[in-house]
């Protein structure tokens, strides 16, 4: 037996090691890979380059893509108009039902409100705020028979929870067709939300949004834009992963 077979009995990682360091050690090998690693790594940047280059030189169809899909716009004429409303309802987002009604969209406006606790009220506002909201709609040239407002509680999932409330009632009332107005970059989830409900139904849902703060051209340079397209996307994840919008109804 030899002095290096015995040196293997005995201490074989240190035999193996020796081995690969007489393979490192070799002619010419320790350069080559090196540049084989400086080669892989010139790749590695030139490839973050040109992908920079390119997103920053298709930034605004990018954006302006992003942003249409979380603001959904389909076209078409529904029973009635439902005005996705919060505690309040804004001036834009009456006009812009009013220009549907106009337009021959639909025919009557439905008005959705979360009711306020009495502490969240507006300071000053004694009357029963949904009937202002009916009243005022009638003055806005509507008619009696036109206008209709739903106040639904304000309870988490709100979307969830104010999309089954209000497509019961127009379902009870024979509604097949729903033309759903939604501010900005929450259209999208109120579609879906809307759509997930509504189908089990019979009634179909034709997304609409609407811009008050901001516009869908530019959204990314106003700062309103950027935090509402933020703050949807992640409350867009959130409704999927707990399965308010199952994911068999795709987009």
């Amino acid at each position: 037996m030899s002095g290096c077979d015995v040196y293997y009995q005995i201490q074989p990682k240190l035999c193996y090691d020796d081995a690969w360091q007489d393979i490192d050690q070799a002619p010419g090998h320790g350069q080559l890979m090196r540049k084989k690693a400086r080669w892989v790594w010139a790749g590695i940047c030139v490839s973050i380059v040109v992908t920079g280059v390119l997103l920053f030189s298709y930034r605004v169809p990018l954006l302006l893509r992003a942003g249409s899909f979380m603001a959904p716009r389909t076209s078409g004429t529904a029973d009635v108009i439902i005005l996705e409303g919060a505690g309040i309802v804004e001036t834009g987002a009456v006009h812009a039902a009013i220009e549907r009604v106009s337009a021959g969209k639909g025919s009557r406006v439905v008005v959705v409100l979360h009711l306020l606790s009495h502490g969240e009220r507006l300071y000053g506002l004694d009357e029963d705020y949904p009937d202002l909201v009916r009243k005022k709609l009638v003055l806005s040239g509507l008619t009696e028979q036109q206008v209709m407002v739903i106040a639904t509680p304000a309870k988490a999932p709100k979307t969830l929870n104010e999309a089954a409330m209000v497509l019961e009632a127009l379902s009870k009332e024979g509604v097949r067709h729903a033309l759903l107005l939604a501010k900005g970059f929450h259209a999208r989830r109120s579609f879906l939300v809307y759509q997930h409900v509504g189908r089990p139904l019979g009634i179909r849902i034709i997304p609409s949004a609407y811009f008050n703060d901001y516009q869908l051209n530019g959204w990314w340079t106003r700062p309103e834009g950027i935090e509402d397209f933020v703050t949807e996307v992640l409350k867009l994840l959130y409704y999927q992963a707990k399965g308010y919008i199952p994911l068999r109804y795709g987009y």
